[in-house]
C-alpha cells in the first residue's frame, strides 16, 4: 500500500504537516500534506485513499506557501465538504474542499508574527469551526489569538443563534439511534453529522428531502461512533439550522 512516486516539480524540503480526512464522496480516508520548508509552489499535496492502504495524488503540488507546520482538515464552511486549514511560518491558509478530492485556495492572511501552533474548535458555540493560533510574539513571549468563523455568525442575537427553521431530536442524549424532524420549507435534502472537531461523520437522507431523518449512531463506513457530542445540520433555501446531540 501507500504512495510511491514523485512529486511534480520536485519534493520540497521537509514534509511536516499532515492530517487525515475525507475529501471525496467515498468512505476511504484521504491525506493532505504540507511542506515544512517549502518556498514557492509544490508545498501542499492531497492524496485519495483507495481503501486498500494505497493512495492516488489528486493533482500537482500547489499553493505558494512558506514552511507549513500544521494541517487540520475540517468542514469549515459547513457545505458537507472537508476543507483544509494550514499554518505557515508567517501565514494561515484556508483551502475549501470541492467534494471531488480537490482543494481550492479561498483566502489567507499574512502576519508579522511567527505562527507556532493552532487548533480548530467551535469556541463561540454557534455551530461552525473557529481557529485558535499561538504566535511567537516576542523573544520568550507568546500570544494566543482566536479567529471566529463567520459562516453562520449572522443570526446571532444576544448571544443566541436564531434558527431560521427547527431541527429536533427524538431523544437527547441517545444510545443507539435517534430521529431528527424538520419543519423547514422546503425540506432539507439531507442532514450532515459532524463530530466535535468539525469532521463530517455521515450524511443522512437520500438527497430527495424529507421531514424525518434516522441516524443509527454509525459513521459513513458503518462503524459505531464513539460517545460524545455531535452537531447535526441541514440547509433549506440557503439557510442553515443545527441541533447538538449527545451519544452515550
Amino acid at each position: 500500500g501507500g504512495y510511491w512516486g514523485s512529486f511534480p516539480g520536485g519534493v520540497p524540503w521537509g514534509l511536516s504537516a499532515i492530517d487525515i480526512g475525507y475529501l471525496n464522496g467515498d468512505t476511504f480516508p484521504d491525506v493532505v500534506i504540507g511542506a515544512g520548508e517549502g518556498i514557492g509552489t509544490n508545498t501542499v499535496f492531497s492524496f485519495l485513499g483507495d481503501g486498500l492502504g494505497g493512495f492516488t495524488q489528486t493533482g500537482p503540488g500547489w499553493l505558494d506557501g512558506l514552511c507549513f507546520s500544521q494541517c487540520v482538515l475540517a468542514d469549515l464552511d459547513l457545505d458537507a465538504y472537508t476543507d483544509a486549514f494550514l499554518v505557515g511560518l508567517y501565514e494561515v491558509d484556508v483551502l475549501l474542499g470541492l467534494g471531488d478530492g480537490h482543494l481550492t485556495s479561498e483566502w489567507y492572511w499574512n502576519d508579522d508574527l511567527l505562527t507556532y501552533q493552532s487548533a480548530v474548535g467551535d469556541f463561540d458555540l454557534d455551530g461552525d469551526m473557529d481557529f485558535a493560533i499561538l504566535y511567537d510574539s516576542l523573544p520568550g513571549r507568546f500570544a494566543l489569538q482566536v479567529h471566529l468563523n463567520r459562516t453562520i455568525q449572522q443570526g446571532i442575537s444576544d448571544g443566541e443563534l436564531e434558527q431560521p427553521f427547527t431541527l429536533s431530536a427524538s431523544q437527547n442524549p441517545f444510545t443507539e439511534s435517534v430521529t431528527f424532524t424538520s419543519d423547514a420549507d422546503p425540506l432539507p435534502a439531507q442532514l450532515a453529522v459532524y463530530d466535535i472537531t468539525g469532521r463530517l461523520v455521515r450524511s443522512l437522507g437520500d438527497g430527495q428531502g424529507g421531514n424525518t431523518f434516522l441516524w443509527d449512531g454509525r459513521d459513513a463506513s458503518g462503524n459505531e461512533v464513539p460517545t460524545g457530542t455531535y452537531l447535526i445540520q441541514g440547509a433549506s433555501a440557503g439557510r442553515l439550522a443545527s441541533v447538538r446531540v449527545v451519544k452515550l
